[in-house]
């Protein structure tokens, strides 16, 4: 299993990029981080159950 981390994962290249592994191989996780507009990545977690996953992620906060 490869665990994946995107970040701005609700914007069209962060959508992109994590379709793109769920296509690569049954066997990849995905986080998909998230700083607001959640409803987007809420909708592709729901539709690879056991594969993905929402990670609430501010990079401009270190604490995050």
């Amino acid at each position: 299993m490869r665990v994946i981390l995107i970040t701005g994962a609700n914007g069209g290249l962060g959508l992109a990029i994590a379709k793109s592994f769920f296509a690569e191989s049954e066997d990849n996780f995905v986080w998909l981080g998230v700083r607001s507009r959640r409803e987007t990545v809420d909708e592709i977690v729901s539709s690879h159950p056991g594969r993905a996953a929402c990670a609430e992620l501010d990079v401009t906060q270190p604490e995050s």
